[in-house]
């Protein structure tokens, strides 16, 4: 009783593997594999699949490579499970049970491989988003603020330098420079309450929207 996975990946494999070095005719005795191991361009057996697989983990944690055993199998679209069983098992459903069993472990280890890579990807897409949304909100926020400040400043100058040209007193022009930059103040807190209105307002009838297509 055999389990094997033959296609194009196989031998795209193999390749890889003959490439970084790992030759099957000479190595088997570094890899510890058997005497079996890779006979036959397009199809390995599951234990040949494990070694692989280990074989591919170790070079990627050696940043080696970033290859890995789904990469050749499952985007090839090539793979093929072939089940090689004598007539002594054939007649035993325990056996063919079994056959079943391993099967389908072979098949979630793919899957669960192929998962982890594009949820990785995605994962790292989204985290960086989130870091460049941040970085842009506290700009924004120190921007306002800056300008906010300067604004004032520029204000009491502006009506200090005016009240000067009208009276000699240092008093009235620091009261007249201070009341320009509170005037200001409250007109930046004005337009500042407008625009967060006019943006709740654009907000939700976005809002409004999205239900009437949901809806519809």
């Amino acid at each position: 009783m055999l389990l094997r996975v033959a296609g194009s990946g196989v031998r795209a494999l193999r390749e890889f593997l003959t490439e970084n070095g790992f030759n099957i005719d000479k190595e088997q005795a570094d890899i510890d594999l058997t005497s079996t191991m890779f006979d036959g361009l397009d199809s390995m057996t599951t234990l040949q699949i494990r070694k692989a697989h280990s074989i591919l983990s170790k070079l990627r944690n050696g940043k080696k490579s970033d290859r890995s055993l789904v990469s050749f199998l499952i985007n090839r679209s090539k793979v093929i499970i072939h089940e090689e069983v004598s007539i002594r098992d054939a007649s035993s459903e325990e056996k063919r049970a079994q056959l079943k069993v391993r099967r389908k472990k072979l098949q979630c280890m793919e899957e669960e491989a192929l998962y982890d890579r594009m949820t990785h990807n995605v994962k790292h897409l989204t985290a960086t988003a989130e870091i460049q949304q941040s970085i842009k909100s506290v700009r924004s926020h120190l921007t306002t603020g800056i300008n906010m400040i300067v604004a004032r400043i520029t204000m009491f100058v502006v009506g200090y330098m005016i009240s000067a040209a009208l009276t000699d007193h240092e008093t009235t022009r620091m009261i007249f420079g201070l009341g320009c930059a509170v005037g200001m103040m409250i007109i930046e807190m004005i337009l500042f309450i407008t625009r967060a209105a006019h943006m709740d307002l654009i907000l939700q009838e976005r809002k409004n929207m999205s239900r009437k297509s949901a809806i519809s």
